[in-house]
């Protein structure tokens, strides 16, 4: 399919009458991101196929003409249809991407779902497509911070340890046996031998030792965890010792993580070229589309499923979906699953800009008026939040009586403040709750939305927001992990958005949690960290989402994971 020529019919459909258009060329040189001398050539191209009759404008910047020779929606079915007989899947999610009126795909919604899921090619291989809502960020281990890409690139990378969420232990990885000293300054990795990168070269110590000196990076979204390292010996091919500045009981929760998985030292990381020892490797990368397969010479279980294809469609509005839609009925062939309490949404205070939120008795009005248990009720969004974890959390009452005083303490005069958010349709509902309710008390919001793969890694959060609600789901099935990422990593919020005083007295109560050996104790400094943060109100919790999502009922797993239902190390189509 020539997307070319179908991106120029959806780009002038609301123009066109008769299957005539007129317009300057100047619209086609931004809509191709070509030249007008390259433009002209491709409309003489399509005239001499056939497609279109082209009449230029007489004069520079004068009005041409395009004659369609076929109907567009009559175009578009046709493309549709080979499509689905030949089950290619690519021609038609280009043509989804496009703006095109939506109903035109209704007669083969049925076909077009069923080219998602479980698919079976000629050569009996177990395909499992899936959807992916927006754009990749960034698959650098060194600078995801986000869930669903920590979550690829656990399918392509492998670690030292491995966490046991069920146990709270470590258990091995690469590494078949480690052990520390009783200070905790010293530690010793030995490594599996036999242990082969996807292009080929076997698992050495000196990868290991390449990785954490990467991770070191003061770029480095794991540079907190490694910044004790004084240095890394390789005594042989298969050890590893690394020396501590200071003893750390929970330096081995650090390498069980995504964002350390081993690389190989004797190529450069590319992040659409993904080399590591994981049970996949990418077949194909672009941003439409991940292709993985699995990795034949993997080291551990082989994954059941031989292909896994994630295909990013953003509009909510398309028949292929991965939330719960009005019109899946039961004889569908996917099934609804939920998953409570994934993660938390917050609101979360800006101390980067000069505002009122600076005021503490403004932060606490703004405590009292967000209703978490009104708002949970209201939009169906999920179980009220007090705490980072869900079963920590407890039921608050607000006093809304006390806001207007605190307001008048604050000193604020009715200036607007700037709420931002993600550009998602939960998201959205959320801060348009917040924005009314916020109005019943005379404070007024802008809501600015942001779109994660273009602003997460960037500083416009700090820049043009005075405050912003979001989610945050652990990237690490590690829950201790998670929380202490959550206030140290440097592309999250807490350390974005708190004043250099506030993330002073954070770091030295984190350094308290991380630095104890005994995990009931570092439960004990997790409530003394997530306290401290809510009773000063840099923070309000919200809510712990409910996760909708439907998956194909030929699938079945062995254990979940925060971004998707499937272990993809485990799933198989029945």
């Amino acid at each position: 399919m020539d997307f070319v020529y179908y991106q120029l019919r959806a780009h002038f459909l609301k123009k066109e009458e008769n299957r005539q258009v007129s317009f300057r060329l100047t619209e086609l040189e931004e809509l191709w991101l070509c030249t007008i001398k390259q433009c002209k050539r491709r409309l003489k191209q399509y005239q001499e196929c056939g497609r279109l009759i082209y009449i230029p404008g007489r004069g520079r910047g004068n009005y041409s003409t395009l004659i369609f020779q076929e109907d567009f929606q009559t175009e578009v079915q046709l493309i549709v249809e080979k499509a689905l007989q030949d089950n290619s899947l690519t021609d038609v999610m280009e043509l989804l991407q496009l703006e095109i009126p939506k109903e035109w795909f209704e007669e083969v919604f049925k076909e077009i779902q069923g080219l998602f899921g479980v698919q079976q090619s000629s050569d009996d291989q177990d395909i499992l497509r899936y959807v992916l809502r927006r754009p990749i960020t960034s698959l650098d281990p060194l600078k995801t911070a986000v869930s669903r890409e920590a979550f690829l690139i656990r399918q392509f990378g492998d670690s030292l340890l491995i966490y046991d969420e069920r146990s709270h232990q470590l258990k091995p990885g690469l590494a078949h046996h480690w052990s520390a000293s009783k200070d905790y300054c010293s530690w010793t990795f030995f490594l599996r031998k036999g242990v082969r990168f996807h292009h080929g070269r076997t698992l050495t110590s000196e990868d290991v030792r390449h990785t954490l000196l990467r991770g070191k990076d003061a770029e480095s979204v794991v540079a907190w965890q490694l910044q004790n390292i004084l240095e890394i010996n390789c005594p042989d091919k298969f050890t590893v010792t690394i020396r501590l500045s200071k003893g750390e009981p929970f330096f081995g929760h650090y390498v069980s993580t995504g964002n350390l998985a081993i690389l190989p030292h004797d190529i450069v990381f590319e992040e659409r070229k993904w080399v590591s020892t994981g049970p996949f490797r990418i077949k194909e990368f672009s941003d439409r589309k991940i292709v993985l397969e699995v990795f034949e010479e993997y080291y551990g279980e082989r994954p059941l499923m031989d292909r896994i294809e994630f295909w990013v469609i953003e509009s909510r509005e398309l028949p292929v979906t991965v939330s719960t839609q009005a019109n899946v009925s039961e004889a569908d062939e996917y099934v609804e699953r939920r998953q409570k309490d994934v993660g938390v949404d917050f609101l979360i205070f800006n101390f980067q800009r000069l505002s009122v939120v600076q005021k503490p008795e403004f932060r606490e009005a703004l405590y009292h008026l967000l209703d978490s248990t009104q708002m949970a009720a209201e939009l169906e969004i999920g179980t009220p939040a007090s705490r980072f974890y869900p079963e920590k959390s407890y039921f608050e009452t607000k006093a809304v009586s006390k806001v207007d005083a605190l307001l008048k303490k604050a000193g604020y005069k009715g200036e607007t403040l700037i709420l931002g958010t993600f550009n998602s349709l939960e998201a959205r509902l959320k801060v348009q709750w917040l924005k009314d309710r916020a109005a019943e008390f005379g404070i007024m919001l802008e809501i600015k939305e942001l779109s994660i793969e273009d602003s997460f890694y960037t500083k416009e959060f700090e820049e043009q927001t005075d405050m912003m609600m979001m989610g945050d789901i652990p990237a690490a099935t590690d829950r201790e992990l998670a929380f202490l990422d959550f206030c140290c990593n440097p592309n999250l919020l807490c350390q974005r958005f708190f004043s250099n005083e506030i993330l002073t007295i954070l770091n030295h109560k984190v350094e308290k949690m991380k630095f104890n050996e005994d995990y009931n104790r570092r439960q004990q400094k997790y409530e003394e960290i997530d306290r401290w943060m809510t009773e000063n109100h840099y923070l309000v919790y919200v809510s712990h989402p409910i996760k909708r999502e439907l998956v194909h009922s030929t699938i079945e797993h062995q254990g979940g994971d925060s971004f998707s239902y499937l272990n993809l190390r485990t799933a198989w189509a029945e």
